[in-house]
């Protein structure tokens, strides 16, 4: 009990303003993004030419395919078909104990700040990595002043950053924010205007009264990813179509909106839907589940 009054006074000692997005005055069914990790089988271009069969006006990039396809193309081609890019993925891992590698993932993330700045995109979403071989406070502190010098060239470029939480069954290696307090209490920490959440409803299934929390963590949010899973999966890989597992997406999304959230939803859809199904399909599906939840606020 002691700690958690703890973080509470330490979250309400540096509290960011609420972010205004750009879509903020779009119909709910347009700030539906799909994220391009759910066509890891297309290129860029073939995910721009679907989503614009599919009247979609955002989505979320991924850097692999951006690079493949290259910056300015990707650029020229998004701005060609009018599309916004609701996020960029990813960035991050600062821990390393070799110096010289701390510093090539700096310079890593500040690349991503550039081509998310090039494509518009309204925020990059960073994994913050592990704390390493090093001490708690010590790994912490790392993470936390790379985070600021992106975050600093991220302001002067308009983008957002958006923290990644993940669920503790599959964190691994992968991130030590492995639980929603943990990540707010760092934010707090961080104490930067730029830095925020976002809050993937997937990593967050397991996080108690969580749709109570929704006015604590408003100003916090930069992005929205939404996810379904049945009641136990096995990776994070292992999720189903919205609407038809275990996990409260009708009843996220009206609580954020009843509190005001304005920003954008993306469906990063990664399984074996999207490895076997017809993309086609998975997209159609995402979007009339979408057009559904928009019918019942």
């Amino acid at each position: 009990m002691a700690r958690d009054k703890r973080s509470l006074v330490n979250r309400k000692s540096f509290m960011p303003s609420q972010v205004k997005p750009i879509c903020e005055t779009w119909p709910l069914l347009e700030r539906l993004a799909y994220h391009q990790t759910t066509t890891r089988r297309l290129s860029f271009k073939h995910d721009i030419e679907a989503y614009s069969l599919f009247g979609v006006r955002a989505f979320g990039a991924w850097r692999f395919k951006v690079e493949d396809f290259g910056e300015f193309r990707s650029v020229d081609l998004v701005k060609e078909r009018e599309l916004t890019i609701s996020s960029l993925s990813w960035a991050g891992g600062f821990a390393y104990s070799d110096g010289e590698a701390h510093e090539a993932a700096i310079a890593d993330a500040l690349e991503a700040v550039k081509t998310a700045q090039a494509l518009e995109a309204s925020c990059l979403v960073v994994l913050p990595g592990t704390r390493g071989s090093y001490t708690v406070n010590h790994g912490r502190r790392m993470i936390i002043e790379a985070l600021q010098r992106v975050a600093d060239v991220a302001g002067e470029s308009g983008v957002q950053i958006a923290l990644q939480p993940v669920d503790k069954a599959f964190a691994g290696d992968g991130c030590f924010l492995d639980s929603l307090d943990k990540m707010l209490d760092f934010l707090a920490d961080c104490k930067h205007p730029q830095i925020g959440l976002n809050l993937d409803l997937f990593h967050l299934r397991n996080t108690p009264r969580l749709l109570e929390r929704i006015p604590e963590l408003l100003p916090w949010i930069r992005l929205v990813q939404l996810g379904d899973c049945h009641q136990q999966p096995t990776s994070g890989m292992d999720r189903c179509l919205l609407g038809t597992g275990s996990l409260p997406v009708a009843e996220t999304v009206a609580a954020l909106e009843a509190f005001g959230y304005r920003g954008f939803y993306e469906a990063p859809l990664m399984s074996g839907l999207a490895r076997n199904g017809s993309y086609a399909q998975l997209l159609q599906a995402t979007r009339q589940t979408f057009e559904e939840l928009a019918a019942m606020r």
